[in-house]
């Protein structure tokens, strides 16, 4: 069975959350080892505006009762 557009969006953020908290516990290691963080953080930053535009997809999914 085909995934729905609902399913779809909820991957979305379900992934998209996944990788901020990856990405948050990669700076935290770098951090210990007294490492350049710079780019991870840039990353970070792109992941965070990431997940916000599929919260917002996921929220309209729901509102329009897309399936």
């Amino acid at each position: 069975m085909p995934e729905t557009r609902l399913q779809q969006a909820q991957r979305h953020v379900n992934r998209g959350r996944q990788l901020v908290e990856r990405q948050r516990e990669f700076i935290e290691q770098l951090r210990s080892a007294s490492a350049d963080i710079s780019d991870a953080e840039d990353i970070l930053a792109c992941f965070e505006r990431s997940l916000v535009i599929f919260e917002k997809d996921l929220a309209t999914t729901k509102h329009d009762g897309v399936r």
